[in-house]
């Protein structure tokens, strides 16, 4: 069974709360089979189940293509890993790995943070990441894969000696938030408006609109690359090398976009970083439009989205550039920096809420123009919920602290118990290559 399992440097994953759809998951192997053609490096696939069962799909796929590993894990998987880990770890660590834990609450923050955990378990530095719902575009047949232009940079140190941490692109098709309603409107200010609920800098508004948003829907003719860019990439379509492992995003509940911390802090401490407008095409899924339970879900991540920026758009403008971290030892240190100032932060800001109320009254009232009576109960019902989901964000944000401190402890210990015991990994293989 050994030689089945390659541990490799790389990892391609896809995380999923939700069916996968065909064509997705066969355009995340044409990224994979692309980048083992024309680059001659195998990669495995992971796919992480979250309240989801793909495994039929997943293994009919492996079958189609056996010179791929695809490795497949729900939450039993994950929870079995994460107890045998305990043992290896010392009392705080093990107290800050229960906070990754699945409780059957979405929390997007903790799922890039078990995709962390399951990436260092399997031994790597380069973790490439696409969604259920977002893949690689095709122009006029063509595949336009990001995963080539992330096997390019990621990891490579540039003329100056700055290491590139992160490469990214955005979405075509449905920007992260759902908010066509306001965005494709001639007059600008509501989309403005809804920007501000986010915590963004007035300054920035048009270039979100104009490059982020509508930069990416256009069509891609040839690659144009951003060094060191102070634009966001889409989580569906990220490349990270290495600071995963050490810098885990915040493990707070419902709130949609908590897992960009990692991303803002590379942006934000000045590491090499490489935007390109390789979009992964962005579909949100039906059951957001007509399922009532889950238009109220995904409502209400934005709603917590909302309180969690107001106090993390507002750390990150406290932080400075750095050196380029080169050691192991320079990156426990940044993330122990990032703990101690988060901490030093929430002490004088936790309490402030000033100025939420208004922002989430805005963010109601905007959503309310989209004219859809099914989102516009979501909303109302909501309303009452406002006071509750701010409290909810406050309560953990502590808790990111904590996990900070922890975190390369934590990862580094799954990359030894996981090494040190290939049958986790091998458990995780899909199909013929498992026993």
């Amino acid at each position: 069974m050994e030689d089945k399992v390659t541990h490799s440097d790389r990892v391609f994953m896809v995380p999923t709360h939700r069916p996968i759809e065909r064509a997705a998951l066969e355009r995340h192997v044409a990224e994979i089979e692309h980048a083992r053609h024309t680059l001659g490096e195998r990669i495995p696939l992971v796919i992480v189940e979250n309240r989801s069962d793909n495994r039929h799909l997943i293994s009919e796929v492996a079958a189609e293509h056996p010179q791929l590993n695809i490795y497949r894990l729900d939450d039993s998987d994950i929870a079995e890993f994460q107890e045998a880990l305990k043992r290896h770890l010392p009392p705080p660590s093990r107290a800050a790995l229960d906070s990754i834990s699945d409780t059957g609450v979405l929390n997007y923050g903790n799922v890039f943070n078990r995709l962390y955990l399951v990436a260092s378990a399997m031994g790597a530095r380069h973790l490439h990441r696409r969604d259920s719902d977002t893949y690689a575009q095709e122009n006029e047949g063509r595949l336009i894969p990001p995963l080539e232009l992330e096997m390019s940079f990621l990891g490579e140190v540039d003329t100056e000696g700055m290491t590139c941490f992160m490469v990214g692109g955005g979405y075509t098709g449905k920007w992260s938030i759902d908010i066509d309603h306001l965005i494709h409107q001639p007059n600008r200010e509501p989309a403005y408006r809804f920007f501000r609920t986010l915590s963004i800098e007035p300054e920035d508004f048009s270039l979100v609109l104009e490059e982020h948003i509508q930069g990416n829907a256009s069509e891609y003719i040839e690659d144009r690359l951003e060094f060191n860019s102070k634009k966001e990439p889409d989580c569906g379509n990220v490349a990270l090398y290495d600071l995963f492992r050490y810098i885990p995003c915040s493990p707070v509940d419902y709130a949609l976009g908590s897992d960009y911390f990692t991303i803002a802090n590379i942006i934000e401490l000045g590491l090499g970083r490489v935007y390109h407008n390789r979009s992964a095409v962005h579909m949100h899924t039906d059951t957001r439009y007509s399922d009532e339970t889950k238009l109220y879900s995904y409502w209400r991540g934005v709603a917590t989205l909302i309180v969690y920026q107001h106090f993390y758009r507002n750390f990150y403008k406290t932080l400075k550039s750095i050196d380029n971290p080169t050691t192991e030892r320079d990156k426990s240190i940044i993330a122990w920096r990032l703990a101690r100032h988060l901490e030093e932060f929430l002490e004088v800001h936790l309490k402030n809420t000033a100025g939420l109320d208004l922002l989430l009254q805005d963010f109601t009232q905007l959503i309310h123009m989209k004219e859809d009576v099914a989102v516009s109960r979501a909303i109302d019902s909501l309303q009452s919920e406002l006071p509750v989901i701010k409290r909810s964000v406050t309560d953990a944000l502590p808790s990111h602290v904590q996990l900070l401190r922890e975190w390369h402890t934590i990862t580094a210990a799954a990359t030894k118990l996981s090494c040190s015991d290939p049958s986790w990994q091998e458990s995780w293989l899909v199909g013929k290559h498992a026993n």
